[in-house]
């Protein structure tokens, strides 16, 4: 049960993460084929907003 615990921050930190680092590349890149860059921006700040949270729940396991 306890390693089920240490797992999931560290899963949801891994996908925010890639979330943040996706809306950051199409903001560099201006790969804007499909979506706005209103698009870019969501994913950048929530990706970065669940990257913190997922560290914080992460270091409060151990």
């Amino acid at each position: 049960m306890k390693s089920k615990l240490k797992v999931r921050p560290f899963l949801g930190l891994i996908g925010c993460l890639l979330i943040c680092i996706i809306g950051i590349w199409r903001i560099f890149t201006q790969s804007n084929t499909g979506a706005p860059l209103f698009i870019s921006y969501l994913f950048a700040i929530c990706g970065f907003i669940g990257t913190v949270a997922n560290g914080v729940a992460l270091a409060k396991t151990r």
